[in-house]
């Protein structure tokens, strides 16, 4: 993770403002910073829809849990319980091992997340379909997620999900063929979380320190209008990203 006291300590040498009170956390770094966050995340989500984004740049905020579906083979990502939000699912893994144990699921017909139980693996991988695939699952025998083979040899089953959709009262995603009442594991992306301390870290590896750096200039010299070091820090992001991607 990236300090934010080192982003300030650099941006500071920077701005050759060592010392002084000329830029401060409250009223300066905080929204730059917190903005940097917003538009690095933005920056990513263009770029890793594309698979051109290296995924260890994203280390810090994958994740993979284990979760019960409900009877309808759906999953609630509830992130108050889970305790952060989710910003992109990577991956769903049906019919998984697990060490560790699972929490009760007091209700049939509500999913559950078991934060004690920790994926082993899964020979099973389900690919993500649009909706219009969706609906067509059960006419095409040969489309992920058909019914057809787990009829006659649950082996030659290939699952498929669909991306979270409010059925009733919260976003799930389904799961198809039928994984009812059954353990999976959803792995994702963790959505960055905005810093409110200068003591507190970004979840981004350190080798994207210079980025937040510069980007991070880039915020506070709009808000200066210092309109030849915006021209400086746009040359540099510019360079970072291609060296990145």
């Amino acid at each position: 993770m990236i300090l934010v006291q080192e982003i300030i300590n650099r941006c500071n040498s920077f701005l050759d403002s060592e010392g002084s009170d000329r830029f401060n956390f409250d009223r300066d770094y905080i929204f730059a910073i917190n903005s940097s966050i917003e538009w690095v995340t933005g920056l990513i989500n263009s770029i890793y829809s594309k698979d051109k984004f290296p995924s260890k740049y994203l280390e810090e905020l994958t994740k993979l849990k284990v979760f019960k579906t409900s009877n309808k083979s759906r999953i609630y990502l509830n992130e108050t319980v889970i305790g952060h939000s989710i910003w992109n699912i990577l991956a769903v893994y049906p019919k998984i091992e697990y060490t560790g144990s699972l929490t009760t699921q007091p209700n049939l017909t509500v999913s559950i997340y078991c934060p004690n139980a920790v994926f082993s693996k899964s020979s099973k991988s389900a690919k993500r379909l649009t909706v219009e695939q969706w609906n067509e699952r059960d006419k095409n025998i040969f489309l992920s997620g058909s019914q057809y083979f787990e009829n006659i040899n649950s082996e030659l089953t290939d699952y498929a999900y669909l991306d979270p959709m409010t059925y009733e009262s919260n976003p799930e995603i389904e799961i198809s063929p039928v994984v009812n009442n059954e353990t999976v594991a959803i792995s994702y992306l963790k959505k960055p979380t905005s810093i409110t301390a200068i003591t507190d870290s970004i979840e981004f590896p350190l080798s994207l320190t210079d980025l937040f750096v510069q980007k991070t200039l880039n915020y506070i010299s709009i808000k200066e209008n210092e309109i030849t070091l915006k021209q400086l820090t746009d040359s540099n992001i510019k360079t970072l990203i291609q060296i990145f991607t």
